[in-house]
């Protein structure tokens, strides 16, 4: 996984779909594709970087004209059955996530035997790249960028959690209709349909980590319209039902931070 701080604009933070340990383009010997060469309708125009499951290229789509980012999986690999399932299971996972803080993928395909998949492409700076750049970044940036980072994962942990109540009994069906909807909702900046959605999955009986991830949404969306006091109760309460340490678990107690210190400013 990379981070990537944009170049325009701070308050969009991605973290983008690049296994790790990751490499610069300089550390790869001898890259698979070359610039010029075409996988499938890509023409490759560069290299970004390099994983344990793949090379990243940059490369245009030639029929829709756009620059996209695509990921390769290696050739000592291409005929390894576990690694092609893994590497299609993280592209239909990716394809699934709809928070504005993960890269977007947007297709999938082979080509004379090299599977790839075809993500947004980032003009950005990598974090690690950025931090070594600048020395020490400020606390109120760390403090943005790990919430952002939290909301990315935990984003990435609710497909996780829905595929799992998808092979479950009738309650986990009933629930998923409003938790799916709780969180396209908040995608869309419909923070109030959010809630209301949020609020029907509750009633509805969800129970572990569905209810903390439902919870999650709920205390999020309640942050943004000002209902700071129900943000705070819902954060703590999804608090009690998540893992403790996971990526979700961690947006929600910053969840509960930010919202119980705007309420001291409140009292103030």
């Amino acid at each position: 996984m990379a981070v990537v701080v944009p170049s325009q604009g701070s308050a969009l933070f991605i973290v983008v779909s690049v296994d790790s340990p990751r490499r610069g383009p300089l550390a790869v010997e001898s890259p698979q594709m070359a610039p010029g060469s075409r996988i499938g309708p890509y023409e490759i125009t560069g290299m970004l970087g390099a994983g344990g499951m793949g090379e990243v290229y940059r490369a245009r789509d030639v029929r829709l004209e756009r620059q996209v980012a695509i990921k390769v999986l290696p050739e000592h690999l291409a005929h390894d059955h576990d690694a092609r399932q893994r590497f299609e299971r993280e592209a239909k996972a990716a394809s699934h996530l709809q928070s504005i803080h993960v890269a977007r993928v947007f297709d999938i395909g082979e080509d004379d035997g090299s599977l790839y998949m075809v993500m947004e492409l980032l003009d950005g700076e990598d974090l690690g790249a950025l931090a070594q750049r600048v020395g020490r970044l400020s606390v109120a940036d760390v403090v943005d960028y790990v919430i952002q980072a939290s909301a990315a994962i935990g984003e990435a942990h609710a497909v996780v959690i829905a595929e799992h109540f998808e092979r479950g009994g009738a309650p986990e069906r009933a629930i998923e209709p409003y938790r799916a909807a709780a969180r396209q909702a908040l995608a869309a900046n419909d923070f109030r349909g959010a809630i209301e959605r949020s609020r029907r999955a509750v009633l509805c009986g969800a129970q572990g980590p569905m209810l903390g991830e439902i919870l999650r949404v709920q205390a999020d969306a309640e942050s943004w319209v000002g209902e700071v006091p129900e943000c705070a109760r819902s954060a703590r309460h999804a608090l009690d039902h998540l893992e403790r340490g996971s990526a979700t678990w961690i947006y929600s107690a910053a969840l509960l931070a930010v919202s119980e210190s705007r309420m001291g400013q409140i009292d103030t």
